[in-house]
C-alpha cells in the first residue's frame, strides 16, 4: 500500500474526525487534492462542510532532513459545523510523530505549522468559507541492513 492510501485511511477511519466533518460515502469527507463534486450522490447531506483535502509532495533529499511535505486543508462553513481549529487539533493528534509503513518504506510525520485562511465569495459581503492548512514534514526512515559477520 502506498503512502497516499495510508494517509487517506488514517484520516477517514478516525471516529472523532468523522464526528467533526461532513459524511461522504459513509465516512469522513477526506479527499486527495480535490473534493467530490457537489452533485455526487455519495454526499450524505446537502451541507458538504467541514471537509478535508490533502496533497503529498515528495522530494529527493540526499541530506535526509525531510522526504516531503504533507499539506492538509480543512474547509469549514463559517455558519455551520465544527470550527477549523477543532479539526486541526484532531489531525495533529493523529499524525504528529506517527509512523506509516508502505510496502517498501517507513515514514514519520512531524507537524511544522498551521495557517488559517478565509475565502470570500465575490457576490457575498461576508466570509462564508474559513479553514486552516496543516503542514507536516514527511521523513523517510530507510531500512537498515547489517552484514554478519561485520567486515
Amino acid at each position: 500500500m502506498d503512502l497516499y492510501q495510508r494517509i487517506y485511511e488514517r484520516l477517514r477511519e478516525d471516529s472523532q474526525l468523522q464526528s467533526l466533518t461532513a459524511t461522504y460515502d459513509g465516512g469522513t469527507a477526506v479527499f486527495y487534492q480535490r473534493p467530490a463534486p457537489q452533485s455526487d450522490s455519495r454526499w450524505e447531506s446537502p451541507i458538504q462542510y467541514p471537509r478535508i483535502d490533502y496533497i503529498l509532495d515528495m522530494t529527493e533529499n540526499p541530506e535526509r532532513n525531510t522526504s516531503g511535505m504533507l499539506s492538509i486543508n480543512v474547509w469549514c462553513d463559517a455558519q455551520v459545523g465544527a470550527e477549523p481549529e477543532d479539526i486541526e487539533n484532531r489531525i495533529r493528534a493523529l499524525l504528529h510523530a506517527a509512523f506509516a509503513q508502505t510496502d517498501d518504506t517507513i515514514y514519520c510525520f512531524a507537524w511544522m505549522r498551521s495557517d488559517a485562511f478565509e475565502v470570500k465569495q465575490k457576490d457575498e459581503e461576508t466570509v462564508r468559507t474559513i479553514g486552516v492548512t496543516v503542514i507536516f514534514d514527511v521523513m523517510e526512515c530507510p531500512t537498515l541492513s547489517l552484514l554478519y559477520p561485520d567486515p
